[in-house]
């Protein structure tokens, strides 16, 4: 896994390679929060992810929420590799309604109908 931050003004993103597994999950928490205190918007790209497990699907759950309580946003990009889009569907976290207590109405699942 590589973390390769782009940094502008008030928006980040975070480029995840490789394994995103339950082995990396300490390592990717660190790295998620801290791209949170220190932007106001976090993009997480994800197009060269090559392995997923659900435990990083929970994880960006969890970080998400937190960027709720920040009153900041979690975004994973719009081009999603194909390890990450199967985990997805395979765990059933596509989802047709938001987040609750989401003030922007949105989710990280929400309307990923791509396989």
């Amino acid at each position: 896994m590589q973390v390769k931050p782009a940094e502008s003004e008030a928006t980040g993103v975070l480029k995840l390679e490789g394994r995103l597994t339950i082995e990396r999950t300490h390592e990717l928490k660190d790295t998620l929060l801290d791209a949170l205190k220190r932007k106001d918007e976090v993009i997480i790209d994800l197009k060269d992810a090559m392995e997923v497990d659900v435990s990083f699907l929970q994880l960006l759950c969890s970080a998400h929420k937190s960027a709720l309580q920040m009153n900041k946003n979690l975004i994973i990009g719009s081009e999603r590799s194909s390890a990450l889009r199967t985990v997805v569907h395979q765990a059933g976290y596509i989802r047709t309604l938001c987040c609750l207590g989401d003030p922007n109405q949105d989710c990280l699942w929400k309307g990923d109908r791509k396989q």
